[in-house]
């Protein structure tokens, strides 16, 4: 048995509970699976509210959690009647769940404003889409010419990726999805085969051009196969240019914008998802200190850009633009990357406009204006007067805030650095200070 905590329980809902409790001195929250097994005949659940529980790590949704379970009850505190919530399968959520989340996530009730808002979200979801889709492509038209630049073959590529065992694993099922997917076609012409081992009345792909072979993995295993390749980028460029810069300021984060991608290409409401608190549950614990080391599993000091925001929201702080967190300068910008990198929803969005950001500064900047426009245009017709009921988890200011100003909290450190024409300059910096 492992270490015992202690704790209250401060909420039960269906299928989960919340119990406070103080931890390493600082007062955080633990959430607890309630199984149907933990209920009585009246689906009561009847224990302490004073508990001790053990605490494990689990992953959900991209982020270390730490939960509470094996809860035993406390002799001699108060026996409570906990009645768990029930929710009908209503009308509502089979044939409207947007309407449903909007609705009831966001907590607005008039139905204009619902239909606006529902109508927004859907627009959005295709600008997202589209950019995402672009820096995807752009990624893989940077590698394609970083292997020709550098006189690298696709058979030094394969080689490559067959050294680790997570791409080895990429590369044999993109082939086989390539086997089934041009066969006889034009494209099978272009391909490396040999007689199968299982079946020699039939083929392998050994070999693709790099161009289909990224064109048929998805983001996250393109962003596996970047940081394998890297390493052959970086040691084979005889200087630093900019399109090393660009792979090396996104490479960490360009898995980030799945969360986005799929979202906005399945139709899932994406601005409750961007704001959704709850989507990684560890904030009940990161974000109870500012400091990185505090943490459930998920230090936000590994991210590579993490020196480059701490210190573009310290130079912003300082400037007056934004307001302080309790405990000035150094408390504003740790608290900062803890809030957008914990959780990876907000951190999905924030990796959007970065990399974004990146591809202006260091790939080309032609249709920067019109990105800055469609994005304006967008979280621009989010109705300032259309309050989102939910006090920020920071809880610095205890105050509803508009889902615009949501969405500044997010982004403003690169929005005003990329504005200001700093934002290479600044990433550079940022490096060098972590060096040294």
């Amino acid at each position: 048995m492992g270490k015992l905590h202690h704790g209250t329980i401060i909420e039960i809902n269906r299928n989960y509970g919340i119990i406070k409790s103080n931890y390493q001195d600082r007062e955080v929250s633990f959430f607890f699976y309630l199984f149907p097994s933990m209920l009585n005949k009246k689906e009561q659940f009847i224990f302490s509210k004073q508990v001790r529980f053990e605490v494990r790590t689990v992953e959900i949704r991209s982020s270390k959690v730490m939960l509470a379970y094996n809860l035993k009850q406390v002799e001699g505190s108060e026996i409570k009647k906990y009645k768990i919530p029930k929710h009908k399968r209503s009308e509502d959520i089979l044939t409207n769940y947007h309407h449903y989340i909007f609705s009831n996530f966001l907590k607005i009730t008039d139905e204009k404003k619902l239909k606006d808002l529902i109508k927004i979200d859907t627009e959005f979801k295709e600008f997202c889409l589209n950019r995402v889709l672009f820096l995807e492509q752009s990624v893989k038209q940077v590698i394609i010419e970083f292997c020709l630049e550098l006189n690298i073959s696709d058979t030094e590529v394969y080689n490559l990726i067959e050294q680790e065992q997570e791409t080895l694993k990429i590369k044999t099922k993109c082939f086989k999805k390539l086997k089934s997917k041009f066969e006889f076609r034009e494209e099978f012409k272009l391909f490396s085969i040999r007689q199968s081992i299982k079946d020699v009345n039939t083929c392998e792909v050994v070999e693709a051009p790099l161009g289909i072979f990224l064109d048929n993995i998805t983001i996250d295993k393109l962003s596996k196969v970047l940081n394998c390749l890297y390493i052959i980028f970086d040691k084979k460029s005889k200087k630093t240019n900019n399109k090393i810069k660009f792979l090396k300021y996104i490479r960490q984060l360009l898995p980030d914008l799945s969360i986005i991608r799929n979202a906005s290409a399945h139709g899932n409401p994406l601005i409750p998802l961007i704001l959704d608190t709850y989507y990684s549950p560890n904030f009940s614990v990161d974000l109870k200190d500012v400091f990185p080391s505090f943490n459930s599993g998920n230090n936000v000091e590994d991210i590579e850009i993490f020196g480059f925001i701490r210190w573009t929201t310290r130079q912003l702080v300082k400037r007056g633009i934004v307001g302080q967190y309790a405990g000035g300068l150094q408390y504003t910008a740790l608290y900062y990357t803890k809030y957008v990198f914990s959780n990876a929803a907000r951190r999905s969005f924030f990796s959007l406009f970065h990399i974004t950001f990146c591809y202006f500064e260091f790939i080309e900047d032609n249709n920067y204006k019109e990105f800055i426009d469609e994005a304006n245009d967008f979280i621009g017709m989010l109705d300032k007067d259309l309050e989102y009921p939910y006090t920020l988890l920071e809880e610095s200011t205890h105050q509803e805030i508009s889902i615009t100003k949501h969405f500044f909290n997010i982004l403003y450190p690169i929005v005003y650095t990329f504005s200001d024409g700093c934002y290479g300059m600044f990433l550079d910096v940022a490096v060098e200070v972590s060096k040294s």
